[in-house]
């Protein structure tokens, strides 16, 4: 009977209890341009490709925040176990999570929300 329970959940948009089904990897990157940090959102089961002649997988995302129109180019290199190897990105710098909070946070205040 439980086990109908938790089928009806997940049919009904409840979802498992104890899991938020996001398998997402974030990274964030602050803009050159503006000093807006955005928030870059990598699913390994989706993402990653096949490295050209080397041993792993590799993504790369264009990047363009809402503040200005300055694209940053992001790439992320991983080992076949999916860990993250080596990540470079142009236009922008990484930071890290507080960083984009604090942004988000500064954005919020500036809107009046």
């Amino acid at each position: 009977m439980n086990l109908l329970r938790q089928l009806g959940k997940m049919l009904a948009g409840g979802g498992m209890s104890g899991t938020s089904g996001d398998r997402g990897l974030y990274y964030y990157v602050r803009c050159n341009r503006c000093g807006e940090v955005v928030q870059v959102r990598i699913d390994p089961m989706n993402d990653l490709s096949a490295a050209d002649g080397e041993d792993g997988l590799f993504a790369r995302k264009i990047i363009v925040g809402r503040r200005c129109y300055n694209r940053m180019e992001a790439e992320f290199s991983f080992d076949s176990n999916r860990k993250l190897r080596d990540s470079r990105v142009s236009g922008g710098t990484f930071v890290d999570k507080d960083a984009y909070l604090e942004d988000q946070q500064k954005a919020a205040v500036k809107s009046g929300n």
